[in-house]
């Protein structure tokens, strides 16, 4: 088993059972993880993304993006909310 030690992106899905946990003890101690760049919390359910970026050693910037055309970039790639939410957005928009 091995575990990536120098992460630069960090993915977490969020339940309504975990929520609290996720944003209170476990998203302070992602920001300490000195090669974390871009932290991504995704809503099971529905287009709603937000995207937290590191701009200095203990200062981030937080974008909520809910619009299927809305895209970020991670490692010089961009990524729509649609290439995301393909699935949800189809049974929901058919």
């Amino acid at each position: 088993m091995s575990a990536e030690t120098t992460p630069i992106l960090l993915i977490e899905v969020p339940s309504p059972s975990t929520r609290a946990y996720d944003f209170g003890t476990k998203l302070p101690a992602y920001k300490q993880i000195p090669s974390l760049q871009t932290i991504l919390y995704v809503e099971q359910d529905k287009p709603d993304l937000i995207v937290m970026e590191r701009q200095a050693a203990n200062r981030w910037t937080e974008t909520r993006l809910q619009a299927t055309d809305e895209s970020f970039v991670v490692a010089e790639t961009s990524i729509t909310l649609q290439q995301i939410y393909r699935d949800v957005y189809l049974q929901t928009n058919p």
